[in-house]
C-alpha cells in the first residue's frame, strides 16, 4: 500500500467546504482566476514523512483559504466571520476526513489579507486555515 495521497485529503476538504452555507466556489488546485466569492482555495503547505518498520507515520498541513474581494466591505465581513465556526464544526463532524486520515490534529486560522495567486498584487480578504492531519498506514517499499 502507498502513502495517503495529498490529493485525496484535499478532495475531502473541498467536499466539506462546498457544503458550507455561503460557499460559492471551491478549488482543489490554484485557479488562474476566481469567478465567484466566497471561494475556497486548497493546497499543501508542509509535512513530515516518517517511516518505521514498514509503517508510514506522516503529518501534513493543508492550507484552506476562504476568500472574498480585495476590498473589505461590511457584507464581506458578515459572510466571513461565521465561516470560522462553520468550517470548525464541519471538521469536528468529520475528524477522519472521510477515512483519508487517522485524525485531524489541529486547525488554526488567520483572518485578514491573503496572497492567493502568483503575484503580490493578488491580495484578497479572507481566512487562511491550516489543517494539520495525521496519516498512518502500512506501506510497501519497492526495491
Amino acid at each position: 500500500m502507498a502513502r495517503t495521497a495529498i490529493g485525496s485529503i484535499i478532495d475531502e476538504l473541498v467536499t466539506i467546504e462546498a457544503a458550507l452555507t455561503g460557499t460559492k466556489a471551491t478549488y482543489d488546485e490554484m485557479p488562474e482566476s476566481i469567478a465567484a466569492t466566497p471561494a475556497w482555495l486548497n493546497f499543501p503547505l508542509s509535512g513530515i514523512l516518517n517511516e518505521h518498520s514498514g509503517m508510514s507515520d506522516d503529518e501534513h498541513v493543508i492550507g484552506c483559504a476562504c476568500v472574498v474581494r480585495r476590498a473589505l466591505s461590511p457584507s464581506d465581513e458578515t459572510l466571513m466571520r461565521p465561516m470560522i465556526t462553520r468550517f470548525a464544526d464541519a471538521l469536528s463532524d468529520n475528524i477522519t476526513l472521510g477515512g483519508t486520515v487517522m485524525s485531524i490534529l489541529e486547525t488554526t486560522y488567520e483572518y485578514g489579507l491573503i496572497e492567493t495567486l502568483s503575484s503580490p498584487e493578488d491580495l484578497m480578504f479572507g481566512i487562511m486555515f491550516r489543517v494539520r492531519v495525521h496519516c498512518q498506514e502500512s506501506i510497501t517499499v519497492s526495491a
